[in-house]
């Protein structure tokens, strides 16, 4: 009558999902500065215009995919700051047609703002191992930010259950081990 069975699968298939890193610089809390997947599921899932200038700063392709959404919303998407030196041609060619400028090998180093919130960024251009600023390069206005630092997969599922972690330096984040 008072027995506690525990029942336990030889395998179990997490699909938790991943969640987005942000990208640290002054001022990044500034209202106006929006994780990409933040920017399209307004867009996409509510219909929601989140901005009129928009600006993506991003070190991999998934923020190309959030300029393409904000295009679509009818927003005036002022340029792709990429922290990488290079980009698939795929995406230069998607930028090239609808006329978005990409300031490769830069990054966002502080927000301007105004009674409204983010009005403005100051990029600067990186050395070649980005590693350092090696100019500043001015501001360029926009009210819209769409930050994308890479995606962390939700492993807490798997740490709680007693699953090892391992660093996988291919994705630059932590993954489920054993």
């Amino acid at each position: 009558r008072e027995r506690l069975w525990r029942i336990r699968a030889k395998q179990v298939l997490l699909a938790t999902g991943a969640i987005e890193r942000p990208l640290a610089f002054v001022d990044n809390d500034t209202p106006g500065v929006m994780l990409c997947s933040a920017i399209s599921c307004f867009i996409l899932k509510y219909g929601v215009k989140p901005g009129h200038r928009g600006l993506i700063f991003t070190n991999n392709d998934s923020g190309y995919q959030t300029a393409l959404d904000m295009l679509m919303a009818g927003i005036k998407i002022q340029g792709i700051i990429d922290i990488r030196r290079e980009v698939s041609e795929n995406l230069l060619a998607m930028c090239c047609a609808n006329n978005i400028h990409i300031y490769l090998q830069h990054a966002v180093v502080s927000t301007k703002r105004n009674s409204n919130g983010l009005c403005g960024v100051e990029i600067a251009k990186l050395t070649s191992d980005i590693s350092d600023i090696v100019c500043h390069k001015g501001y360029i206005e926009c009210d819209i930010l769409g930050v994308s630092g890479g995606w962390n997969p939700s492993v807490h599922l798997h740490s709680q259950s007693g699953g090892e972690l391992k660093y996988s330096s291919d994705y630059q984040c932590f993954m489920p081990f054993k």
